[in-house]
C-alpha cells in the first residue's frame, strides 16, 4: 500500500505540473535544449513588495545558468537575478528567486527567462506577468 500511495503522489504532481507547460525557444522559435515544465511568478502576500517567481525543467542539456529578465514595456529588459542549471540531467528540477523590487500600478511585471548554455548560446521563454495591487 505505500508504494502505491508513493507512485499515485508523483503521478498527480507530474500532472499538475504539466498543465502550466511553457517553452524556452531559440530566436527561430524552435523548442531547444530545456524541457520547461512551468514558468510562474506569483505575489507574496504578507509580502507584497516582492515576488515569487518559480519554474521547473523536466530536462536540460549542457545548461549553464539562467538569467531572470524583467520589463515594464515588454521592450526594455533588465537582468534581476541569475540562477546556476544543472547542466546535464533528465529529472524534474526546480528553480526559485525573487523580484526584490516589483513596479506598482498602473505598470505591470513581466519576466522572461534566458537560459545560456556552456558555449554561450541562448533562448529565451514565454513572457509571463505579475501585477500588484494597492490594498
Amino acid at each position: 500500500m505505500k508504494k502505491f500511495f508513493i507512485i499515485f503522489s508523483i503521478i498527480i504532481f507530474l500532472g499538475i505540473i504539466l498543465k502550466s507547460h511553457t517553452n524556452i525557444y531559440t530566436s527561430d522559435k524552435t523548442n531547444h535544449k530545456v524541457d520547461c515544465l512551468y514558468f510562474k511568478a506569483i505575489r507574496i502576500e504578507k509580502a507584497q513588495t516582492k515576488i515569487r517567481i518559480k519554474w521547473g525543467t523536466l530536462k536540460e542539456v549542457n545548461c549553464s545558468f539562467y538569467e531572470v529578465q524583467k520589463s515594464v514595456d515588454k521592450l526594455e529588459w533588465e537582468t534581476i537575478s541569475k540562477v546556476e542549471g544543472q547542466g546535464n540531467s533528465n529529472e524534474i528540477t526546480m528553480y526559485l528567486t525573487y523580484d526584490k523590487n516589483p513596479v506598482f500600478p498602473p505598470k505591470i511585471n513581466y519576466y522572461r527567462l534566458k537560459q545560456i548554455d556552456f558555449d554561450g548560446s541562448s533562448r529565451f521563454s514565454d513572457v509571463i506577468y505579475c501585477y500588484l495591487t494597492l490594498n
